[in-house]
């Protein structure tokens, strides 16, 4: 089973119709949305969700292809909820026209893994999880994290966590 937070804020009845507060964007300016997502309990992977494309694209460190049938299993509720969440803030209304508001569920694709890290032992997926994160929101081109890596990179996250900034590798 998988585990995945939203947060709606509920004094609105559609995002954006108050002042951004606190770097928050308004729903309807948002087309993408970058989710570690926890599978299985153990394991990590990102969900990048195209909100007006309605689709989700996964990101496993693990990568194995055969995964694709079990993933689509795990994520199910998020592709059902995400339809029924952005009608219920008005998602679709406020969009550009031509914005697909059906009720069906967001086509889901298992991205291959030629252009991100693979974890080649067991615990690392989280920390590549949100490197490719990182790399994404930074647009960055390959990610080429190793095994033999992953102690600097642990330390990189644990001081931009604690300082709240991001530290350039």
């Amino acid at each position: 089973m998988a585990s995945v937070v939203l947060q709606v804020d509920r004094r609105t009845n559609c995002m954006g119709e108050r002042e951004n507060v606190g770097g928050c964007r308004p729903w309807n300016e948002v087309d993408t949305l970058l989710i570690p997502v926890n599978v299985g309990g153990g394991h990590w992977l990102l969900a990048k969700v195209g909100l007006t494309l309605r689709s989700i694209r996964l990101y496993d460190p693990v990568g194995q292809p055969d995964e694709y049938q079990v993933r689509n299993q795990q994520l199910a509720c998020l592709r059902w909820f995400l339809p029924s969440m952005l009608n219920q803030i008005c998602f679709y209304k406020k969009k550009r026209k031509g914005t697909n508001m059906n009720p069906d569920p967001f086509h889901m694709e298992l991205i291959p893994p030629h252009n991100f890290s693979q974890q080649q032992t067991g615990g690392n997926c989280g920390a590549l999880t949100l490197a490719l994160i990182e790399h994404t929101v930074a647009k960055r081109k390959k990610l080429n994290w190793t095994d033999e890596q992953m102690p600097h990179m642990r330390l990189k996250m644990a001081v931009e966590v604690f300082s709240n900034s991001i530290v350039s590798i």
